[in-house]
């Protein structure tokens, strides 16, 4: 007998099981290498904070190698309510505060009564840490007083760190930054970055500018601040900056004679000088020369570019390094060159380009040429030449 299977309907049903949402974290910084007495911005983002006032407690470590050297759990408020906690870490103390942090306002929801400024910890030598949440703000970097325009007090934590080999220079005690929180880990390395030097043109004629740029991180004190370093004119400057021929720095710039060396924008680590080929003195860094010749410009490099006296032993004072980096620049003057660009007319006269790359003062900017050249148009008969127009 054959056998018939029937095979019934099952009808299934699908039941949606909730989703648990859990919180991100990210942990960002200005820089994964910073060295000197500045700062290093540090930013962590946790999703699971949405309300003004909520705080967390980072852990932040001053590491050799694995080795701890100095632990800090800073209580850190967020940036209103957007889950977002910003802190910097230096090796300042008080009396030199980041230009234009984020956070600047306490929101008063919170339990405990922080000051309205940043939050900053700081490395310290001492016999253990310590918490001033009424610090005063002091100046910026560029030495601006900050509760000018901005705060007033600085939340600040000192992370005291071991001087192990009892030197006194306890920025040589540690390598790395390492911040954790929330199952996230984030190093920040501590150590000096190598100067090198271009500038925007390998040639120049007299009345030109030749924009030097040298880039190091270890000028860039603040990243929230256009940082500015000078070094006097004389036997300083020169060992800085050696020019085969003499740089005389204007004495119409801020802080007289100074050669001042301007960051193209916040935490570039890239920084400008402009001088002009035989140039105004009194207004402009004029590179006085005679016609033609070749120049080589010299930077050496720094792991310190600025002096501050409330950095930690180590850091706190000006420090060349062995390194230099060298750019040359071919200097003389170019004849300019008149070109035809149509056929003439009478009512359309000449239409003639001008190349001339002495006149081209400014690689960034559009230059013009003014006054008057005229132009003498020999016709083919000779004796029924044109002037031209």
């Amino acid at each position: 007998m054959a056998a018939i299977l029937v095979f019934g309907a099952v009808a299934a049903g699908l039941i949606a099981v909730p989703q648990t949402a859990y919180a991100a974290v990210t942990i960002t910084s200005s820089a994964d290498t910073f060295y000197g007495p500045g700062f290093v911005r540090v930013l962590i983002t946790d999703t699971a904070f949405d309300e003004a006032g909520d705080t967390i407690f980072p852990t932040i470590e001053a590491r050799d190698g694995n080795s701890v050297r100095g632990t800090i759990a800073p209580e850190i408020e967020a940036i209103g309510g957007s889950g977002q906690f910003e802190f910097f870490i230096s090796l300042a103390d008080a009396g030199l505060s980041p230009a234009n942090p984020t956070k600047v306002t306490e929101s008063g929801a919170g339990g405990t009564d922080f000051g309205d400024g940043p939050f900053v910890v700081r490395v310290i030598d001492g016999a253990g840490n310590t918490v001033d949440l009424a610090e005063d703000s002091g100046d910026n970097a560029n030495a601006v007083d900050i509760s000018v325009n901005s705060y007033d007090v600085v939340n600040s934590y000192g992370m005291d760190v071991d001087d192990g080999d009892a030197d006194g220079d306890i920025a040589d005690e540690f390598d790395n930054f390492r911040i954790v929180y929330g199952g996230q880990t984030h190093v920040i390395d501590f150590e000096d970055s190598t100067a090198t030097l271009t500038a925007d043109r390998t040639e120049a004629g007299a009345g030109t500018e030749i924009v030097l740029s040298m880039t190091d991180a270890d000028a860039n004190v603040d990243p929230t601040l256009v940082d500015v370093f000078a070094f006097d004119e004389g036997a300083t400057a020169e060992a800085v900056l050696n020019s085969q021929d003499d740089i005389d720095y204007s004495a119409a710039a801020p802080d007289s004679d100074d050669m001042r060396w301007v960051e193209t924008g916040q935490n570039t680590g890239i920084f400008e000088l402009t001088v002009v080929v035989n140039g105004d003195p009194a207004t402009q860094n004029s590179l006085s020369v005679t016609l033609p010749v070749g120049n080589s410009f010299t930077f050496r490099d720094h792991s310190v570019y600025e002096e501050f006296a409330t950095a930690l032993t180590g850091v706190e004072e000006t420090t060349p390094e062995s390194g230099t980096s060298s750019f040359s620049v071919t200097l003389r003057n170019r004849d300019g060159a008149v070109q035809l660009q149509a056929d003439p007319t009478i009512p359309g006269g000449l239409v003639v380009q001008l190349t001339d790359a002495d006149r081209n003062v400014d690689t960034g900017d559009d230059d013009t040429i003014e006054g008057t050249a005229p132009l003498d148009l020999a016709g083919s008969r000779g004796s029924r030449g044109r002037r031209g127009r």
